[in-house]
């Protein structure tokens, strides 16, 4: 689930989220837009290649004080 607060009584889900992905070139002054894609989360790795390679991707939770925001 996405950390976005509800709409009205409904939650956003990854799926419900548009993505907006651009390609450029630029010649060091201007960017030229060169593409435009828009997706919704649902169809997004069906469009664009999921890149994994030799990464490990992992998830560390540190634990915070009590009163870390008072």
């Amino acid at each position: 689930m996405l950390d976005i607060p509800k709409l009205g009584d409904r939650q956003i889900r990854h799926c419900d989220v548009r993505y907006a992905v651009f390609y450029a070139q630029t010649d060091g002054k201007k960017v030229v837009l060169t593409h435009f894609y828009l997706t919704t989360g649902e169809a997004f790795f069906n469009r664009f290649p999921q890149f994994q390679g030799k990464v490990v991707n992992k998830k560390r939770q540190l634990r915070l004080p009590n009163d870390f925001f008072d």
